[in-house]
């Protein structure tokens, strides 16, 4: 295996390909540095007075001219914005780790009766004990073994 540090024959490029330090290319995103910049002045330079002003303004638009963007701002402000959330299903609409996951984790375990057995159990009990606060979407099935 070769060592990360020692360079290729390209030169200022490792054994793995990566730039080494120093490279003119092995710097972060030099792209956003100005934006960096700039938003951590307006952060340290703002003050609560200004803040508050703004909020009152996007309210009294939000409320007085029905203007919804406004609204919204000031939602986000007040709330935080909402997260969004994915759910990855497999291509029946069956969570993935029924469709998927389990049977290759089950195929890898062959080999390995007792785990297997153990593994099986284990996600058995899961699909039984919903997580707390959430609605219980798996089926009661024990994975085939």
């Amino acid at each position: 295996m070769a060592d990360e540090s020692t360079e290729s024959h390209v030169t200022g490029k490792n054994a793995n390909g990566k730039f080494t330090a120093g490279h003119r290319f092995s710097v972060g995103n030099k792209g956003n540095y100005h934006p960096r910049t700039l938003r951590s002045q307006i952060v340290a330079e703002t003050t609560l007075d200004q803040v508050r002003v703004l909020l009152d303004n996007l309210y009294n638009r939000a409320i007085n001219e029905g203007n919804v963007s406004a609204a919204r701002l000031w939602l986000d402000a007040i709330l935080g914005k909402q997260k969004t959330e994915i759910e990855v299903s497999g291509p029946g609409g069956m969570p993935l780790i029924t469709q998927v996951i389990m049977p290759v984790m089950m195929r890898v375990l062959e080999n390995h009766p007792a785990v297997k057995e153990e593994v099986a159990q284990a996600l058995a009990q899961l699909q039984l004990d919903p997580p707390a606060g959430g609605s219980d979407h798996s089926t009661s099935e024990t994975p085939s073994l």
